[in-house]
């Protein structure tokens, strides 16, 4: 692929001409219906790994010249999307996500001008998709889209595997998992790839509330259908009811089942749909229809992305591109391909509002009526209590009036939300230290478990032990919960603001923990 080239440069020029001249063969393939979609699809996203496996050695050893390396350092190239999920079209980007991992966090690369680990990586990364994007006398090798990176733009180039891992187990939005489950390594240290890899099942098994995955999923839909308002006939897309839809509706299926069928986890749409029918998680009737359309939307969009520029915007199309659409989906004419479209889009649509709309808004009235039903709300004296805390102490609440007490409820000590959560607390303890304000964490978990719980996360406020639930049900977060159709008693994470004087202020149920904690000092400073 890159032999004989004689420097960096000759590489880079040598890597376009070979993905260049695969993806031609591809193209030509497809208008000779040598291909199916999903042929077309994973036979793409290979070009694409392949020269990425091939440019990332070039990059780093380019890199190490000035920099060096550093000592046990690994790097790897997590594919996300439809790279990730080998569903490429012709006019895909790659979305990407970069990790690495030192053994010191502290060390610095043995090159001429040495860098400390973070910095090494992150300018790494920036070579490498510079090595990707730049324009060379060969073209452009790929766009680069590195959103779905923790935190999004705001967040790092590069991220540490470590940092990584506590992004996705405390902090990551639910759009963010939905995005995981078609997350590839696909580059670097075999090692960390493998590590990355593990992780991501790890956070894609654990289990979740189904009423509040279901209202996110939806939530997010409707964001994406906002920003898509109007797509045009051809978006299959984007349109009601088109690929986005589909997608949406496996990767909640993915993330509702997982926990208890790790089997299904798979990242093409050809390949979960059926394992999700099997496993009962989507009736048999939608199996049919969603692979029928599927397999209609990715045809299209394949040959779209070859017969003219920009597909979803294209109002019409002119008779050649038209009649070869038309060959390409074995329809009569394209007025036969765009009433096919329209009717699998509608079937489509149907499913997605069976499975996700529907459930969603029926939880989310669940969930209103609940917030209704909290026994403690905004104007109410605080009930008082005594209880025993960590280290053998116990707490009075009508003792701390003078001061602000942010009093917050979690089902179980050392369980992936509970543990965001009071690293989220102990983060912002300063800060509400700043208005005079005590942070309680009251659950059922014994004094003992307190203080192994305390111990490993290193929290500095009270961790307050209600193992009869009394406090609990006074304060009406001992309610019926339900997983997976079992009915079981348990804490609904909550959260009360109460005010110098002992009066509720903010009451927060069915808590989200991304965000609450700035939510609730934001809320104490307000007071």
């Amino acid at each position: 692929m890159t032999g004989g080239a004689r420097d960096f440069e000759d590489t880079l020029d040598a890597l376009r001409r070979w993905t260049g001249e695969r993806r031609f063969q591809v193209g030509v393939q497809l208008l000779r219906h040598g291909l199916d979609p999903a042929r077309a699809g994973a036979a793409i996203a290979d070009i694409a790994e392949t020269g990425l496996a091939a440019l990332l050695p070039a990059v780093e050893a380019e890199f190490a010249r000035q920099h060096g390396a550093i000592a046990g350092g690994a790097f790897a190239i997590v594919a996300m999307g439809r790279l990730g999920s080998r569903e490429m079209s012709l006019a895909s980007d790659l979305d990407l996500i970069l990790i690495y991992d030192a053994p010191d966090p502290a060390a610095v690369s043995d090159g001429p001008r040495p860098l400390p680990v973070a910095t090494y990586y992150a300018r790494l990364s920036q070579r490498l998709i510079g090595a990707i994007t730049a324009p060379t006398a060969e073209g452009r090798l790929y766009e680069v889209d590195m959103r779905l990176r923790p935190s999004g733009e705001a967040g790092p180039i590069a991220s540490s595997l470590a940092a990584f891992a506590r992004y996705q187990q405390e902090s990551a939005w639910t759009w963010e998992h939905m995005a995981l489950t078609r997350a590839r390594p696909i580059a670097g240290g075999p090692a960390l790839c493998r590590q990355v890899e593990s992780m991501v099942y790890a956070v894609l098994v654990r289990p979740r509330d189904p009423a509040r995955l279901v209202v996110d999923v939806d939530d997010m839909h409707r964001r994406i259908a906002e920003q898509h308002s109007n797509p045009a006939a051809w978006d299959v897309k984007n349109r009601r009811g088109g690929l986005v839809d589909i997608q949406f509706i496996v990767q909640y299926l993915l993330l509702r089942e997982a926990a208890a069928a790790p089997a299904i986890l798979h990242r093409a749409l050809v390949e979960a749909l059926p394992v999700l029918a099997a496993a009962g998680a989507l009736p048999q009737a939608a199996l049919p229809v969603l692979l029928e359309a599927v397999s209609l939307f990715q045809r299209v969009e394949l040959l779209a992305t070859l017969l003219f520029e920009t597909p979803s915007e294209a109002p019409g199309l002119p008779d050649a591109v038209a009649a070869t659409l038309a060959r390409g989906t074995g329809a009569i004419d394209s007025a036969r391909v765009a009433a096919d479209i329209t009717a699998a889009a509608a079937a489509v649509g149907a499913w997605y509002e069976t499975l996700v709309a529907e459930p969603a808004r029926q939880a989310a009235q669940l969930s209103i009526g609940d917030e209704a039903a909290m026994s403690v709300k905004p104007g109410d004296k605080a009930p008082d209590f005594t209880l025993p805390t960590d280290g053998n102490g116990s707490v009075t609440l009508s003792k701390l009036k003078g001061k602000k007490v942010v009093l917050y409820f979690y089902p179980k000590d050392d369980t992936t939300g509970c543990t965001a959560e009071a690293c989220g607390f102990r983060d912002a303890v300063p800060d509400y230290g700043k208005i005079d304000a005590v942070v309680i964490g009251l659950s059922k978990d014994s004094v003992a478990s307190h203080d192994k719980f305390k111990k490993k996360y290193e929290l500095p406020f009270i961790l307050a032990s209600d193992v009869s639930g009394e406090v609990c049900e006074r304060y009406g977060v001992w309610v019926e919960k339900s997983l997976y159709g079992r009915k079981y008693m348990g804490i609904d994470r909550s959260t009360f603001l109460i005010d110098e004087k002992g009066v509720v202020r903010g009451a927060w149920n069915k808590v989200r923990v991304p965000g609450h904690v700035a939510a609730v000092l934001a809320a104490a400073q307000a007071l």
